[in-house]
């Protein structure tokens, strides 16, 4: 424990890291002041939502907004909402699935596998558009903006940058001694080549409390600004909701569960954390292999581009088991961040697949890194 304490001090003491996240948080600030044109479109709706309620297809609605006083925004409003609609009644998960299929071209088994994917979907759009939720309001024309700017810009970015610090900070935490050639004192102490496994938990605890400083610094002023609270009991799967696949096809936010925003919020902050973890064991198994860190950190750069070119090399010669696994590695698991927990289109083949790939990849890095620690253990390092 004494040795963990050390490890984590040496680490959070660094000039590096501060600075780092100084400059983050001022980026952060920056991207969620760039919607700051829809702030009083955000407001109008979530100053409303006392006297309207949330539900479009109540007759309490249109007699709340009855009540408001006459202005731009009561009319934008009205006029939106004067006809509710469920856009998850009727809806043909298997056409979706065909359509998507038919954007990257995926034929035999794999196309049998996709299809799957869409017919376990189907039920619980049945059960969504029964239970209704389709019919809040959310922020209405603004929502899918505002869900957009929320996961798809302002939380991906703290992601990336805490993804990177996780990689930093570990690469540092495990290389900082052969940099300033110290390692072999250090490791003829008492704690020995032991010391690694000290190193290990303090990066992971100093990538998880920069990931916490992150997220709190990015979405608390987001919070603030744009009336969070007043949104957090809406359906991610509104109608108003929606994501573009292509010019020509446009489909709901559908997703695995019903979902409300903080439901939705609090599962993608829980997913951030175990991949922030992956990526920290990740650029250990690089540290550990590798005593320079500079060679560490090109191993892991070349690493993570090469799971992101797998992919996309495989779709273009048309080989399907590469393409599906290749989007289960950590880096589209991240890429893909901002449709988490929904059917991720040509992305997976999986129900839940970022959800299974993370928990994959956790383990693979895991193990990975206990057989780095036992190598290292044997290690000549004269």
């Amino acid at each position: 424990m004494r040795t963990f304490r050390f490890e984590l001090k040496k680490l959070l003491r660094l000039p590096m890291l501060w600075g780092f996240l100084a400059l983050s948080l001022a980026l952060n600030g920056l991207l969620t002041m760039t919607a700051i044109h829809d702030a009083p479109w955000y407001t109008y709706v979530a100053s409303v939502l006392p006297v309207t309620f949330q539900r479009t297809d109540d007759p309490a609605f249109a007699a709340g907004l009855e009540m408001l006083p006459a202005e731009d925004f009561r009319a934008a409003l009205a006029e939106q909402t004067a006809e509710p609609v469920n856009a998850l009644d009727g809806y043909d998960a298997a056409l979706l699935g065909t359509q998507e299929a038919g954007l990257i071209g995926v034929t035999g088994k794999w196309a049998d596998i996709f299809a799957q994917k869409y017919a376990r979907l189907q039920p619980i759009v049945d059960e969504m558009a029964a239970s209704g939720v389709a019919y809040d309001v959310y922020a209405a024309a603004g929502t899918h903006d505002y869900q957009l700017h929320l996961t798809g810009i302002l939380y991906h970015a703290a992601l990336t940058e805490a993804l990177l610090l996780a990689v930093l900070l570990t690469l540092y935490a495990f290389g900082c001694e052969a940099q300033h050639g110290t390692d072999l004192l250090v490791f003829s102490t008492r704690a020995g080549r032991g010391v690694n496994r000290a190193k290990l938990a303090a990066a992971l605890a100093a990538s998880l409390l920069c990931y916490a400083i992150l997220c709190v610094g990015a979405l608390l002023p987001f919070a603030m600004i744009y009336h969070l609270r007043d949104f957090l009991s809406m359906s991610v799967s509104s109608s108003f909701n929606y994501v573009v696949v292509a010019p020509v096809l446009v489909k709901p936010f559908l997703t695995w569960k019903p979902f409300t925003l903080a439901g939705y919020l609090g599962a993608t902050l829980a997913l951030g954390a175990a991949l922030t973890v992956v990526f920290a064991l990740f650029a250990a198994v690089c540290g550990l292999l590798l005593r320079n860190t500079y060679l560490a950190f090109l191993a892991w750069f070349v690493t993570a581009a090469g799971m992101l070119a797998l992919p996309v090399f495989s779709a273009d010669v048309k080989v399907w088991t590469g393409y599906f696994l290749g989007m289960c590695l950590p880096v589209p698991v991240w890429l893909n961040q901002q449709y988490w927990f929904t059917d991720l289109g040509s992305a997976a083949f999986l129900p839940w697949q970022e959800t299974v790939c993370t928990a994959a990849n956790l383990a693979a890095f895991a193990l990975l890194t206990l057989l780095a620690l036992r190598r290292f253990r044997r290690k000549d390092l004269t």
